[in-house]
């Protein structure tokens, strides 16, 4: 399976094991292999490189791009309703009906995605926004990071900007996913009723 002869066969097997356990408790879809060499900087870039053709292969992941991947996963029913917005008039109503303005939204979802990271870059953010904001909207967004606290103004040339885990950060990301989980939840709600009363 592993091509390294420097590498203990089971040793191998466990990394890939730990590796293919925590994109599997990822909440984004898309993943880079510069997440996993964040995440797991003791294992070797090769090794690393080795572990993700493997899970290519048990189709785990799917490439998409030269260090890209999508991680497979089962789709449930209601899945493809999710990531639906109502924008009707460009804003997204909260739990308690109050609007949330589109530039608080963008840069709640990018929170959403960057506060779980170790490192976050323009590029690798642009992509979890799925295009939503263009690369100068996203630079902005990490300087607002930077600006609160959340991201450091340093970065690694490989890596990006470090995220910064603390207790304030872990606070923030907690506030933003009941936010967009409640605008998630109103959505699907209101898009299976829709489904439903059209089906009737």
């Amino acid at each position: 399976m592993f091509q390294d002869n420097t590498q203990d066969p089971v040793e191998s097997q466990q990394q890939l094991e730990r590796v293919k356990d925590w994109i599997n408790s990822r909440h984004l879809d898309t993943l880079e292999l510069t997440d996993v060499l964040a995440n797991f900087p003791d294992i070797s870039i090769a090794l690393t490189e080795e572990i993700m053709d493997q899970l290519e292969k048990e189709g785990v992941l799917s490439k998409t791009g030269k260090e890209t991947y999508t991680i497979n996963r089962e789709k449930t029913p209601w899945s493809e309703f999710n990531f639906v917005k109502d924008e009707a008039d460009g804003k997204t109503a909260s739990k308690d009906e109050k609007s949330i303005a589109p530039e608080e939204y963008m840069y709640m979802k990018a929170l959403y995605h960057s506060l779980p990271m170790q490192y976050v870059t323009i590029t690798k953010l642009h992509n979890m926004l799925d295009g939503e904001a263009n690369q100068t909207k996203v630079r902005k967004l990490i300087d607002r990071m930077i600006q609160e606290g959340y991201v450091e103004d340093s970065s690694n040339r490989r890596l990006g900007k470090r995220v910064i885990h603390s207790v304030v950060t872990e606070n923030k990301l907690n506030e933003v996913r009941k936010v967009l989980a409640t605008n998630d939840d109103m959505v699907i709600f209101q898009t299976v009723e829709q489904i439903l009363g059209r089906a009737f």
